[in-house]
């Protein structure tokens, strides 16, 4: 009976069929990560407001999963009731979500990439619904980026997103001096006065972020590990441009169009994404992938 499960037989190809359809889909897997993913947005779409260690405010807490604090005043500060900008961080979240999930597991604009970026939407997916801590807050004028992400360092500490609203608004900050205000940016002492005591200004060619779930899908991301780099590949940011069309920095969509097939290529490049980790540096270097970054912030302005 042995020689009968040879290569080739009907009875070796029909155990074949029958092992597939046993074997538990895994995340990482076709159909499995497509169902991965829409299981992922089902669970978000359950939300419930707990309140806060503190008990002085609320959070909202989405799938028992991911808390979300202090965003009241999220993305513009121009919400009329203390719940929107909870709400509308959830909405893009969700969003940003299956929009850049669905790209990395090859059901974007750009099909199919290597499958090194299904393993990594597979591994988005599984720390997004294990148990770990996992938080996004907002803060008002206390860093110099749009966002900052911060990977947990231990299974006791919670991942964490800080979303800077007046970073993503284009506001200018209250943090610097006076004479900063005077000498650098030309304002007038009224209107010093003003942006320190009231409504911050919102000055030309600040730019107030519109792509809001790329820039949420672009810090969770980083909770896989990856760091902005020049040096070897950044992960991160061919993600957001491949996925979410581009650079939120360009305005003009036929300029965004040429650098999102770029960074699409390169996460299709086998050569690349085969490679270990020094061969990738290697490469990165040799194929001139590093000029697309520097291509993007000159394009930016």
């Amino acid at each position: 009976m042995l020689h009968s499960f040879r290569p080739g037989s009907r009875l070796y190809l029909y155990s074949l069929l029958i092992v597939q359809l046993i074997m538990p889909a895994h995340a990482g897997d076709g159909p499995g990560m497509n169902s991965g993913i829409a299981g992922l947005l089902e669970e978000l779409e359950q939300t419930q407001w707990e309140p806060t260690l503190s008990g002085n405010r609320q959070t909202l807490v989405l799938g028992q999963r991911i808390r979300i604090e202090d965003c009241q005043s999220y993305p513009y500060h121009d919400n009329r009731h203390g719940t929107e900008g909870y709400l509308k961080l959830a909405d893009d979240l969700r969003h940003g979500l299956e929009q850049g999930l669905t790209c990395m597991a090859g059901q974007g604009p750009a099909r199919s990439l290597h499958p090194y970026h299904e393993r990594n939407a597979g591994r988005l997916v599984d720390l997004l619904n294990n148990d770990s801590g996992k938080i996004l807050a907002c803060v008002e004028d206390q860093t110099f980026a749009y966002a900052i992400a911060h990977p947990a360092k231990s299974p006791a500490m919670s991942h964490e997103v800080l979303i800077d609203t007046y970073r993503i608004s284009g506001f200018l900050s209250r943090r610097f001096e006076r004479a900063t205000y005077r000498d650098f940016f030309k304002l007038s002492e009224p209107l010093i006065e003003d942006h320190l005591t009231g409504k911050p200004l919102h000055l030309d060619g600040m730019h107030r972020y519109r792509d809001l779930p790329g820039l949420l899908f672009h810090e969770l991301t980083h909770w896989l590990g990856y760091e902005h780099t020049n040096l070897t590949v950044d992960v991160v940011d061919l993600y957001e441009v491949c996925c979410f069309g581009g650079s939120d920095h360009i305005s003009d969509d036929e300029v965004n169009r040429g650098f999102q097939q770029r960074a699409c290529s390169i996460l299709k490049d086998a050569e690349l994404w085969d490679a270990d980790d020094e061969t990738r540096k290697e490469l990165w270097h040799d194929k001139g992938y590093y000029r697309l970054k520097r291509e993007i912030r000159h394009a930016s302005g």
